[in-house]
């Protein structure tokens, strides 16, 4: 199995530690769960394309090299926001990406035999499988990835010493 590196590749955008060891801790586990282990994953933090409008702007990506068993998870701005209101649909966001895991071979072969008029069309059916799989596979892991807060033993043991008084 491969290492996780983890890079960022843009100071100007600081991500709160939190959000980070989330999208690792949910990365690491879809890793598992899509049997790519023998894929070498990074993790790249960057900054936002400032040329997108905001309903264009991407949340998250995964650029894949097949040949190379490689793949690269590409976090944006936007995730953060979307983490901080809803976790889970953070992890659905991820599990996107990781689906195209599974469609990008097929994708590669068919993108190289259309023509440019089709491209967009082929482009419409791999985001539309890729959905398709990420709403079978998400209500199977939701309870998987999603974090938690980790209780602290602590105040546990001083709630129920209350409760006794």
């Amino acid at each position: 199995m491969h290492e996780l590196w983890c890079v960022e590749s843009d100071e100007r955008m600081k991500y709160k530690s939190q959000f980070r060891k989330d999208v690792v801790e949910v990365c690491k586990k879809l890793r598992w769960e899509f049997f790519v282990n023998e894929y070498r994953m990074d993790i790249n933090f960057v900054a936002e394309d400032d040329n997108k409008k905001d309903e264009e702007k991407t949340a998250a990506s995964i650029p894949i090299n097949g040949r190379y068993l490689t793949f690269k998870v590409n976090i944006y701005p936007v995730l953060q926001e979307i983490w901080k209101e809803d976790k889970s649909r953070m992890c659905e966001i991820l599990i996107h990406e990781f689906s195209h895991l599974l469609t990008e071979p097929v994708y590669d072969i068919a993108i190289n035999a259309v023509t440019n008029r089709e491209a967009e069309y082929l482009e419409d059916i791999r985001e539309r499988q890729t959905q398709r799989i990420t709403n079978i596979i998400y209500p199977l892991l939701k309870n998987k990835l999603i974090m938690k807060p980790k209780s602290n033993a602590r105040n546990k043991s001083r709630r129920s010493a209350r409760k006794r008084n």
